[in-house]
């Protein structure tokens, strides 16, 4: 991913070419054993003529990542477990001197934050106001108002809900010449 900036990803969301057959795609499947994931991937482009439909999709499931001898949490990172769900759905029209796309993705993901330090920060207005450790701010005032999942002792989680749109254009020489 790109830090601070704009990254340009091509992905078949908005179909660019009619498939050969009328039809293609891909179905995968994944498993590793240090995190006891397991996961898969599909998509499928379809249509004749000008309209062209793309479903695709991806589902994972991690626990906590298996690390070496030494480590001082114990055998495994808490709190390093993922989940996600993201599925798309796009329709493309392929002119002869123009195409226009459009797609939907939905992605739901549920992920730990390892190594987190307690120590209660929050946002209170514009300012962030963090504890002493003790439970007490910097004005000597207790505070604890966010929730940890409790399967994975304090450590904190994300619960991410993101819709995405896409919209895409291309008119192929609009002037004589150009």
């Amino acid at each position: 991913g790109a830090m601070g900036g704009v990254i340009n990803v091509v992905d078949r969301r908005l179909p660019q070419s009619a498939p050969v057959n009328g039809l293609e795609g891909e179905i995968g499947l994944r498993a590793n054993s240090g995190a006891r994931e397991k996961a898969g991937a599909f998509w499928l482009t379809g249509g004749r003529g000008p309209l062209l439909l793309h479903v695709g999709g991806q589902a994972s499931d991690a626990g906590d990542y298996r690390v070496g001898q030494g480590w001082s949490g114990g055998s495994r990172v808490d709190g390093s477990q993922r989940r996600s769900k993201t599925g798309s759905l796009g329709l493309t029209w392929l002119g002869e001197q123009a195409t226009l796309g459009a797609a939907v993705t939905r992605q739901t993901a549920r992920y730990g934050l390892p190594g987190h330090v307690h120590n209660d920060c929050h946002l209170h207005g514009l300012h962030l106001q963090c504890d002493d450790g003790h439970g007490h701010d910097e004005d000597g005032h207790a505070h604890h108002d966010h929730d940890h999942d409790e399967a994975h002792g304090h450590v904190p989680v994300v619960d991410l809900r993101s819709t995405r749109y896409d919209l895409q254009g291309e008119w192929r020489k609009p002037l004589p010449g150009v």
